[in-house]
């Protein structure tokens, strides 16, 4: 009966190596592919592989783990690129001189984040921090754009996103607004403006939901005929 006690026990362990490994597996797909379609194949070679049962029964015993997994890197990876970006290791582009953002764009800045968080509230979402380091990477996009005359997410010349200029050790997205014309000079208050252009955005609004973003810094820039807000949202 020892013989079998042992059989028993090596199986036991096989299977929980083999759960724990699938689990793994699929939390790191899930971070890091985000068409989805790499895990998809997993599953699929997964399911071939072993027992349709034991596939299901990976994915679903470790469902809420991998959840939990996967919130703990994203945690800490945001915890550690802080933390860089505060020692200078992933140092970001600075302002030029003399391109401080004058008071009231700064107080635009934090009005539309403080109507950023009032929505995501009332959606059930955590609030996003003000990050200072995402709030100049912002402001040398807005002060760009209105510099080159250009509104884009990529690099008028190269072609390149722009955002990729932002080392960074978590994901991190970019919304964009304008408004041009005439009007622009007399215009003093178009955060709730800027706000409801976002979410009547699909692409835009997905950003704002986003449940695993957790900071944000924003950014204005203006002439007498244009003005460019810029969001950076990270983990």
């Amino acid at each position: 009966m020892v013989w079998l006690f042992r059989a028993i026990g090596g199986l036991v362990r096989t299977v929980f190596i083999m759960v724990l490994v699938v689990v793994v597996l699929l939390v790191g797909l899930a971070y890091l592919d985000g068409s989805g379609i790499v895990e998809g194949r997993v599953r699929g070679v997964l399911a071939d592989t072993i027992s349709p049962g034991v596939a299901e029964f990976a994915q679903d015993a470790g469902g809420t783990l991998a959840e939990q997994i996967a919130d703990a890197l994203r945690s800490l990876l945001s915890r550690a690129d802080q933390a860089l970006a505060e020692q200078g290791v992933l140092a970001s582009p600075t302002l030029a001189a003399g391109a401080e953002p004058a008071a009231d764009a700064v107080a635009d800045s934090r009005a539309v984040l403080e109507l950023i968080n009032q929505y995501r509230a009332r959606a059930g979402l955590r609030p996003w921090r003000w990050d200072d380091r995402l709030a100049t990477f912002a402001q040398t996009r807005a002060d760009d754009m209105i510099a080159r005359n250009y509104f884009s997410h990529n690099d008028p010349r190269t072609g390149q996103i722009k955002l990729a200029d932002l080392p960074t050790l978590v994901s991190i997205g970019e919304n964009l607004f304008q408004v041009s014309g005439p009007a622009v000079r007399f215009m003093r208050n178009v955060n709730e403006e800027v706000v409801t252009g976002w979410q009547n955005s699909p692409s835009h609004n997905e950003l704002l939901l986003a449940e695993k973003m957790t900071r944000g810094g924003i950014a204005f820039a203006r002439t007498d005929t244009r003005i460019v807000v810029v969001l950076i949202a990270a983990e």
